[in-house]
């Protein structure tokens, strides 16, 4: 019975291990800021994606997808006529893909890579009239490139399903200004935080 046992307990690892593909959604929330310049803060922003990974071997995949991420940073005007300080949130909406190779432990994940962001538009959260001379003084660039690193955990459910939570950390490599060198780091923008999804695995009848 116990011999019984552990060959069931075997089986049902291997039919668990047994894909190539994981697909999955993403919730992420992040603290965003452009570094290099004055008067700049950090901005709170949401995002969201669906990632595939692609299986090499037991311990390594590749890891892309196709993300809706918003970077930005609260710029801080102040006149000395006005006699008081505006904060004014702008938020620039990427489409990203990133490629990344990942690393799975038996407690952990790393991944580390790169990411291709183009900017749809952009919004301010709020105190809008201000906004329009801040904004125009410069030309956003709308492709940008940047490198990506996450490390997170992974909590299998079901035979198919698994929970996940990661931290992040992402910039640009560009500058995201056109009047600005394209290669310019430390001056993009800086993402940090905490993202939540679940996978779902495809697996293999082989």
């Amino acid at each position: 019975m116990l011999m019984l046992q552990h060959l069931s307990a075997q089986d049902t690892v291997l039919v668990y291990n047994n894909y190539k593909y994981k697909i999955g959604v993403k919730l992420i929330g992040e603290n965003s800021y452009a570094a290099g310049r004055e008067n700049f803060e950090k901005n709170r922003t949401a995002s969201t994606g669906i990632q595939l990974m692609r299986k090499l071997n037991s311990f390594l995949c590749i890891e892309s997808g196709l993300y809706y991420i918003t970077k930005g940073h609260t710029y801080i005007a102040s006149d000395s006529s006005w006699g008081y300080s505006v904060p004014i949130p702008f938020r620039y909406h990427n489409i990203s893909i990133p490629l990344s190779i990942r690393y799975d432990s038996k407690i952990i994940y790393l991944t580390a890579g790169g990411y291709c962001d183009y900017l749809l538009n952009y919004s301010v959260a709020r105190n809008e009239p201000y906004a329009g001379n801040v904004h125009y003084y410069l030309t956003d660039r709308k492709f940008n490139l940047g490198i990506i690193f996450t490390a997170g955990l992974e909590k299998q459910f079901s035979k198919t399903l698994s929970f996940f939570v990661e931290g992040r950390f992402l910039e640009n490599i560009t500058s995201t200004k056109e009047e600005y060198d394209f290669i310019r780091v430390g001056f993009g923008y800086f993402n940090s935080g905490v993202a939540i999804g679940i996978n779902y695995k495809v697996l293999s009848n082989k």
